[in-house]
């Protein structure tokens, strides 16, 4: 065999080499087959008191969807657009408004946060408000790539702050001074609970999160706790993001906060800004 040959051979197999790896990058990263396909997935989304018009983006099959809302706010013809989409309407009832909370939001916090017991039969949830979309066909990748050591996966906040303050104490205040629409009814119990998370010394105030999408595993008893703690606070706060850093801090869930170009490149994540009401 000629020197010339021999060098011809080894070039081919090493771009063979290379071009199979890649090609496993790819389907790995693009692929639904890449998380197994006993693996149990659920998405869901909700919409309470007419808050947001109604937009389904179509699930592949090897997904469950529901979407939650009240019977007699939803019309025969959105049910049926949201079956064509592969979504299942499920009404529930309202909860009990509370001096603090109206009954839509408060239902809203109910089903975002207190019902990983619903979902007990699936290994990974996506949940996200009525007014985001992603591209469902990506997520079983996403899932394989990023939630299968943690509980919750979380859309890390990045807006800009005031001054040198935590994230969640510029927020806290930016709305207790600024956007004051958005604690209305329950100024003096945020102003109490941000008066709390300063004096406590064992609360971590780096973390912070936007709510409006996240994934995590219902079979998580740390997690269901911390849902429910979460839900019990939004009894008397308006603002869920002021308590879920704490919450995921005392109840010791493992939790991690990616930045939102990697939920919007990666998952198709977007978001309508305009709501239809405020609640």
């Amino acid at each position: 065999m000629s020197r010339a040959l021999l060098v011809a051979i080894v070039l081919a197999a090493t771009l063979l080499c290379v071009c199979s790896a890649l090609a496993v990058r790819v389907a790995s990263k693009h692929t639904p087959s890449c998380l197994p396909a006993s693996t149990r997935v659920a998405v869901y989304t909700y919409n309470i008191g007419g808050y947001d018009p109604l937009t389904f983006t179509r699930v592949p099959r090897d997904i469950d969807a529901f979407f939650f809302t009240i019977e007699g706010e939803i019309t025969h013809g959105d049910r049926q657009a949201a079956a064509r989409q592969g979504w299942n309407v499920v009404f529930v009832d309202k909860s009990e408004q509370t001096p603090y909370v109206d009954a839509n939001r408060l239902t809203s916090k109910r089903l975002k946060w207190a019902s990983s017991a619903l979902f007990s039969d699936y290994h990974f949830v996506l949940t996200h408000d009525a007014n985001v979309t992603v591209d469902y066909s990506r997520l079983r990748g996403f899932i394989r790539r990023h939630a299968t050591d943690d509980s919750v996966v979380l859309k890390n906040w990045e807006h800009r702050t005031s001054g040198n303050q935590a994230r969640v104490f510029s927020e806290i205040n930016d709305m207790l001074e600024r956007r004051k629409q958005f604690v209305t009814t329950s100024r003096e119990q945020v102003i109490a609970w941000r008066d709390a998370l300063l004096r406590d010394d064992t609360y971590d105030t780096a973390p912070y999160f936007e709510t409006d999408i996240f994934l995590f595993r219902p079979d998580c008893a740390r997690y269901r706790a911390f849902g429910d703690d979460t839900y019990r606070y939004c009894h008397s706060i308006q603002r869920d993001q002021f308590v879920v850093p704490y919450m995921l801090q005392k109840r010791g869930v493992r939790n991690k906060a990616l930045p939102v170009r990697v939920w919007s490149n990666e998952l198709g994540y977007r978001k309508k800004i305009l709501h239809l009401k405020r609640n």
